[in-house]
Protein backbone atom coordinates (compact mmCIF):
# COMPACT_ATOMS: atom_id res chain seq x y z
CA UNK A 1 0.00 0.00 0.00
CA UNK A 2 1.74 3.56 -1.08
CA UNK A 3 0.92 6.45 1.00
CA UNK A 4 2.06 9.85 -0.25
CA UNK A 5 3.68 12.68 0.87
CA UNK A 6 2.45 16.22 1.93
CA UNK A 7 -0.10 18.10 0.07
CA UNK A 8 -3.20 17.05 -1.57
CA UNK A 9 -2.20 13.86 -3.76
CA UNK A 10 -3.54 11.66 -6.08
CA UNK A 11 -2.84 7.90 -6.43
CA UNK A 12 0.09 8.67 -8.62
CA UNK A 13 1.65 11.15 -6.64
CA UNK A 14 1.91 13.45 -9.35
CA UNK A 15 3.86 16.04 -9.27
CA UNK A 16 6.09 18.19 -11.95
CA UNK A 17 5.46 16.36 -14.52
CA UNK A 18 6.27 12.67 -12.61
CA UNK A 19 3.91 10.09 -11.45
CA UNK A 20 6.49 8.38 -9.37
CA UNK A 21 3.86 6.02 -7.42
CA UNK A 22 2.76 4.69 -10.95
CA UNK A 23 6.32 3.50 -11.57
CA UNK A 24 7.09 1.96 -8.20
CA UNK A 25 4.05 0.15 -8.62
CA UNK A 26 4.40 -0.80 -12.15
CA UNK A 27 7.80 -2.12 -10.92
CA UNK A 28 6.54 -3.97 -7.80
CA UNK A 29 3.85 -5.52 -9.64
CA UNK A 30 6.08 -6.91 -12.81
CA UNK A 31 7.79 -8.34 -9.59
CA UNK A 32 4.54 -10.31 -8.32
CA UNK A 33 3.88 -7.43 -5.17
CA UNK A 34 0.41 -6.42 -5.35
CA UNK A 35 -0.14 -2.99 -5.07
CA UNK A 36 -2.82 -0.62 -3.45
CA UNK A 37 -2.82 3.50 -4.41
CA UNK A 38 -5.25 5.69 -3.60
CA UNK A 39 -6.06 9.24 -4.03
CA UNK A 40 -5.89 11.30 -1.13
CA UNK A 41 -9.17 12.50 0.73
CA UNK A 42 -10.45 15.04 -1.17
CA UNK A 43 -8.18 14.41 -4.11
CA UNK A 44 -9.40 12.88 -7.92
CA UNK A 45 -12.10 10.01 -6.77
CA UNK A 46 -12.17 10.16 -2.79
CA UNK A 47 -14.06 11.98 -1.10
CA UNK A 48 -13.94 14.22 2.03
CA UNK A 49 -12.00 17.40 3.01
CA UNK A 50 -8.26 17.38 2.72
CA UNK A 51 -7.60 21.27 4.46
CA UNK A 52 -9.27 19.86 7.52
CA UNK A 53 -7.15 16.55 7.94
CA UNK A 54 -4.14 16.00 9.62
CA UNK A 55 -1.65 13.64 9.66
CA UNK A 56 -3.68 11.57 12.09
CA UNK A 57 -7.06 11.45 9.37
CA UNK A 58 -4.42 10.35 6.89
CA UNK A 59 -3.43 7.30 9.04
CA UNK A 60 -7.02 6.15 9.88
CA UNK A 61 -7.74 6.79 5.94
CA UNK A 62 -4.25 3.85 5.41
CA UNK A 63 -6.04 1.64 8.35
CA UNK A 64 -9.38 1.46 6.33
CA UNK A 65 -7.21 0.47 3.09
CA UNK A 66 -5.59 -2.49 4.91
CA UNK A 67 -9.41 -3.55 6.10
CA UNK A 68 -9.95 -3.10 2.25
CA UNK A 69 -7.37 -5.77 1.84
CA UNK A 70 -8.45 -7.96 4.16
CA UNK A 71 -11.43 -8.33 2.28
CA UNK A 72 -9.63 -9.67 -1.15
CA UNK A 73 -8.94 -13.41 -1.39
CA UNK A 74 -6.01 -13.05 -3.37
CA UNK A 75 -3.83 -10.95 -0.58
CA UNK A 76 -2.40 -13.02 1.80
CA UNK A 77 -3.57 -11.66 5.20
CA UNK A 78 -0.06 -11.98 6.73
CA UNK A 79 2.42 -9.82 3.59
CA UNK A 80 0.46 -6.61 4.35
CA UNK A 81 2.62 -3.55 4.07
CA UNK A 82 3.12 0.26 4.23
CA UNK A 83 5.08 2.17 2.05
CA UNK A 84 5.35 6.05 3.01
CA UNK A 85 6.91 8.67 1.64
CA UNK A 86 7.70 11.53 3.37
CA UNK A 87 4.84 12.67 6.07
CA UNK A 88 3.34 9.47 4.29
CA UNK A 89 6.04 7.20 6.10
CA UNK A 90 5.43 9.14 8.99
CA UNK A 91 1.72 8.43 8.79
CA UNK A 92 2.35 4.83 8.25
CA UNK A 93 4.04 4.28 11.59
CA UNK A 94 0.83 6.14 12.95
CA UNK A 95 -1.31 3.45 11.22
CA UNK A 96 1.13 0.90 12.07
CA UNK A 97 0.63 1.42 16.04
CA UNK A 98 -2.71 2.96 16.08
CA UNK A 99 -5.43 0.72 14.05
CA UNK A 100 -3.86 -1.24 11.13
CA UNK A 101 -1.80 -3.92 11.57
CA UNK A 102 0.97 -3.99 9.11
CA UNK A 103 3.71 -7.20 8.30
CA UNK A 104 6.30 -4.33 7.27
CA UNK A 105 6.51 -0.86 7.31
CA UNK A 106 8.78 0.74 4.10
CA UNK A 107 9.91 4.60 5.02
CA UNK A 108 10.50 7.09 1.95
CA UNK A 109 12.35 9.61 3.40
CA UNK A 110 10.36 9.77 6.29
CA UNK A 111 10.80 11.81 9.18
CA UNK A 112 12.36 10.62 12.48
CA UNK A 113 12.84 14.50 14.62
CA UNK A 114 9.93 16.74 13.51
CA UNK A 115 11.57 19.85 14.98
CA UNK A 116 14.86 19.09 14.17
CA UNK A 117 13.68 18.52 10.32
CA UNK A 118 11.91 21.43 10.80
CA UNK A 119 14.97 23.71 11.19
CA UNK A 120 17.61 21.87 8.84
CA UNK A 121 14.51 21.96 6.16
CA UNK A 122 14.99 26.24 6.65
CA UNK A 123 18.59 26.25 6.54
CA UNK A 124 19.10 23.54 3.45
CA UNK A 125 16.12 24.88 1.44
CA UNK A 126 17.45 28.65 2.00
CA UNK A 127 21.12 27.44 1.19
CA UNK A 128 19.48 25.60 -2.27
CA UNK A 129 17.94 29.13 -2.85
CA UNK A 130 20.89 31.14 -2.89
CA UNK A 131 20.46 32.54 0.30
CA UNK A 132 23.88 33.11 2.41
CA UNK A 133 24.84 31.51 5.72
CA UNK A 134 25.02 35.09 7.33
CA UNK A 135 21.33 35.56 6.27
CA UNK A 136 20.51 32.37 7.07
CA UNK A 137 22.10 32.56 10.56
CA UNK A 138 20.18 36.14 11.27
CA UNK A 139 16.89 34.25 10.11
CA UNK A 140 17.56 31.17 12.44
CA UNK A 141 16.53 32.70 15.97
CA UNK A 142 13.25 33.51 14.14
CA UNK A 143 12.65 31.22 12.75
CA UNK A 144 13.09 28.93 15.99
CA UNK A 145 10.57 31.20 18.06
CA UNK A 146 7.83 30.56 15.61
CA UNK A 147 8.44 27.06 15.46
CA UNK A 148 8.46 26.50 19.38
CA UNK A 149 5.24 28.99 19.37
CA UNK A 150 3.47 26.36 17.15
CA UNK A 151 5.37 23.76 18.91
CA UNK A 152 3.74 24.82 22.51
CA UNK A 153 0.37 25.79 21.23
CA UNK A 154 -3.09 24.14 22.47
CA UNK A 155 -4.95 25.02 19.27
CA UNK A 156 -4.59 26.55 16.11
CA UNK A 157 -6.34 30.08 17.48
CA UNK A 158 -3.71 29.40 20.38
CA UNK A 159 -0.91 28.80 17.26
CA UNK A 160 -1.86 32.06 15.78
CA UNK A 161 -1.57 34.56 18.72
CA UNK A 162 1.66 33.04 19.96
CA UNK A 163 2.83 33.55 16.22
CA UNK A 164 1.23 36.83 15.66
CA UNK A 165 3.26 37.65 19.09
CA UNK A 166 6.70 36.80 17.57
CA UNK A 167 6.67 38.46 14.47
CA UNK A 168 6.84 41.65 15.34
CA UNK A 169 7.92 44.24 13.09
CA UNK A 170 11.55 43.80 13.82
CA UNK A 171 11.33 39.78 13.18
CA UNK A 172 9.40 40.60 9.97
CA UNK A 173 12.46 42.96 9.12
CA UNK A 174 14.89 40.20 9.95
CA UNK A 175 12.90 37.71 7.17
CA UNK A 176 12.64 40.06 5.04
CA UNK A 177 9.18 39.77 4.98
CA UNK A 178 6.87 43.46 4.55
CA UNK A 179 4.13 43.85 7.32
CA UNK A 180 1.25 43.29 4.43
CA UNK A 181 2.52 39.66 4.78
CA UNK A 182 2.16 39.27 8.27
CA UNK A 183 -1.07 37.74 8.71
CA UNK A 184 -0.23 35.31 5.65
CA UNK A 185 2.56 33.81 7.07
CA UNK A 186 0.71 33.31 10.22
CA UNK A 187 -2.02 31.51 8.41
CA UNK A 188 0.68 29.61 6.92
CA UNK A 189 2.56 28.53 10.11
CA UNK A 190 -0.49 28.06 12.46
CA UNK A 191 -2.77 25.56 10.72
CA UNK A 192 -4.06 22.47 12.60
CA UNK A 193 -1.79 20.20 10.18
CA UNK A 194 1.52 22.02 10.72
CA UNK A 195 0.73 21.67 14.53
CA UNK A 196 0.32 18.24 14.97
CA UNK A 197 3.39 17.95 12.47
CA UNK A 198 5.93 19.91 15.29
CA UNK A 199 4.03 18.32 18.16
CA UNK A 200 4.15 14.85 16.92
CA UNK A 201 6.89 12.51 18.50
CA UNK A 202 8.16 9.89 15.32
CA UNK A 203 10.48 8.44 18.27
CA UNK A 204 7.56 7.21 20.64
CA UNK A 205 5.21 5.58 17.72
CA UNK A 206 8.56 3.87 16.03
CA UNK A 207 9.73 2.66 19.21
CA UNK A 208 6.60 0.23 19.44
CA UNK A 209 6.65 -0.69 16.11
CA UNK A 210 8.23 -4.80 16.24
CA UNK A 211 7.87 -5.86 12.27
CA UNK A 212 10.41 -5.68 9.67
CA UNK A 213 11.44 -1.73 8.65
CA UNK A 214 13.24 -0.52 5.63
CA UNK A 215 14.16 3.09 5.77
CA UNK A 216 15.49 4.88 2.97
CA UNK A 217 16.95 8.13 2.58
CA UNK A 218 18.35 10.12 -0.29
CA UNK A 219 21.97 11.73 0.09
CA UNK A 220 21.10 14.67 -1.77
CA UNK A 221 17.93 15.00 0.04
CA UNK A 222 17.55 18.99 0.69
CA UNK A 223 13.55 18.42 2.82
CA UNK A 224 14.39 15.24 4.77
CA UNK A 225 18.37 16.03 5.43
CA UNK A 226 19.66 11.83 5.58
CA UNK A 227 21.94 11.73 8.29
CA UNK A 228 20.05 13.36 11.19
CA UNK A 229 17.32 11.56 9.73
CA UNK A 230 18.20 8.49 9.64
CA UNK A 231 20.17 8.40 12.86
CA UNK A 232 16.98 9.34 14.33
CA UNK A 233 14.88 6.71 13.14
CA UNK A 234 17.88 4.11 13.54
CA UNK A 235 17.85 5.20 17.79
CA UNK A 236 14.05 5.00 17.57
CA UNK A 237 14.48 1.50 16.17
CA UNK A 238 16.91 -0.03 18.57
CA UNK A 239 14.60 -2.34 19.80
CA UNK A 240 13.79 -3.85 16.47
CA UNK A 241 15.27 -6.95 15.40
CA UNK A 242 14.84 -6.47 11.45
CA UNK A 243 15.45 -3.09 10.57
CA UNK A 244 17.43 -2.31 7.53
CA UNK A 245 18.46 1.64 7.33
CA UNK A 246 20.10 2.80 4.15
CA UNK A 247 21.78 6.13 2.68
CA UNK A 248 21.27 6.37 -0.88
CA UNK A 249 23.97 8.29 -2.86
CA UNK A 250 23.31 11.00 -5.19
CA UNK A 251 19.57 10.56 -4.40
CA UNK A 252 17.17 13.82 -4.02
CA UNK A 253 13.87 13.73 -1.73
CA UNK A 254 12.45 12.45 -4.75
CA UNK A 255 14.70 9.61 -5.10
CA UNK A 256 15.47 10.34 -8.68
CA UNK A 257 19.47 10.52 -9.84
CA UNK A 258 20.08 14.58 -9.11
CA UNK A 259 22.94 17.07 -9.30
CA UNK A 260 22.64 19.19 -6.25
CA UNK A 261 19.05 17.92 -4.66
CA UNK A 262 17.78 21.16 -4.92
CA UNK A 263 13.79 21.47 -5.65
CA UNK A 264 14.07 23.49 -8.65
CA UNK A 265 15.58 20.31 -10.60
CA UNK A 266 13.04 17.94 -9.28
CA UNK A 267 11.17 18.64 -13.13
CA UNK A 268 13.95 18.84 -14.79
CA UNK A 269 15.34 15.47 -14.19
CA UNK A 270 13.95 13.37 -16.42
CA UNK A 271 14.38 10.32 -14.58
CA UNK A 272 11.19 9.70 -12.68
CA UNK A 273 12.36 7.77 -9.68
CA UNK A 274 15.75 5.65 -9.75
CA UNK A 275 15.80 2.11 -10.68
CA UNK A 276 18.15 1.89 -7.45
CA UNK A 277 15.42 2.39 -5.33
CA UNK A 278 12.63 0.51 -7.22
CA UNK A 279 15.57 -2.70 -6.98
CA UNK A 280 16.15 -2.02 -2.98
CA UNK A 281 12.52 -2.24 -1.90
CA UNK A 282 11.25 -5.21 -4.52
CA UNK A 283 14.24 -7.32 -3.10
CA UNK A 284 13.69 -6.03 0.57
CA UNK A 285 10.04 -7.40 0.40
CA UNK A 286 10.93 -10.35 -1.36
CA UNK A 287 13.68 -11.64 0.89
CA UNK A 288 10.94 -11.53 3.96
CA UNK A 289 6.96 -12.32 1.98
CA UNK A 290 7.86 -14.07 -0.89
CA UNK A 291 9.71 -17.53 0.00
CA UNK A 292 6.17 -19.59 -0.55
CA UNK A 293 5.28 -17.83 -3.94
CA UNK A 294 2.40 -16.32 -1.83
CA UNK A 295 0.55 -12.84 -3.00
CA UNK A 296 0.81 -10.25 -0.93
CA UNK A 297 0.29 -6.10 -0.76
Amino acid sequence: MLITGSGPQDRDQTLLGHKPFAVLADHLTRHGVAVLRYDDRGVGRSTGEFAAATSAHFATDASAAVRFLLTRPEIHREGIGFIGHSEGGMVAHIAAVNDADPDFVILLAAPGNLMQLAQSQERLLGLSQGVSEEELARMQPVMTDVLAAVAKSASAEDARARVRAVLTLEALATLKAPESRRELLVQQLANEWFRYLLQYKPAASLSRIRMPILALNGALDRQVPADENLSAIKAALAHNADVTIRRLDGLNHLFQTARTGAIGEYAAIEETISPVLRSIVTEWIEARFNETGRAFA
